[in-house]
């Protein structure tokens, strides 16, 4: 898949064309989109500003607005190209690997402070981007 830019993001192409290419079964369905994603959200120190780590592609193409760009770092894990892909890289026949966090050590990469004016609509953008298969789990962290 070529580099996915903000608009395929906002009108939900990319979703869209994995459905379209018979592999839909592996997504998360809509609703569970939203409802992980409400959740993430309800979880949420209400008074706290919401940051976004990226230890990946986020770094160089984060898509989502941001209002402070940080190094930063997160304990109590590691990156690692753990999870096989036929979206990101490879294909069905031949999945490539792509990063994911695991337990332990320590994880260096960029933090992005997202404003609160349009935080949803900004996270949602996220969350069609990173939880299309539900590979990932949505995390709190300091």
């Amino acid at each position: 898949m070529a580099q996915v830019d903000r608009q395929q993001l906002l009108d939900d192409s990319v979703r869209r064309a994995v459905r379209e290419s018979g592999f839909g079964r592996l997504l998360v369905s809509d609703e569970d989109l939203r409802a992980s994603l409400a959740a993430t959200l309800a979880a949420r120190s209400p008074a706290a500003p919401v940051w976004i780590f990226a230890y990946g592609s986020l770094i160089w193409s984060p898509l989502f607005r941001f209002v402070e760009r940080r190094v930063g770092m997160v304990r109590g894990y590691h990156r690692g190209l753990y999870l096989r892909s036929f979206i990101n890289r490879g294909s069905p026949d031949s999945p490539g690997l792509v990063l994911a966090l695991d337990r332990g050590g320590m994880c260096r990469g960029i933090a992005y402070r997202l404003p609160e004016r349009g935080l949803r609509e900004e996270l949602r953008l996220l969350w069609r981007r990173e939880m299309l298969m539900g590979t990932y789990r949505a995390r709190w962290v300091n």
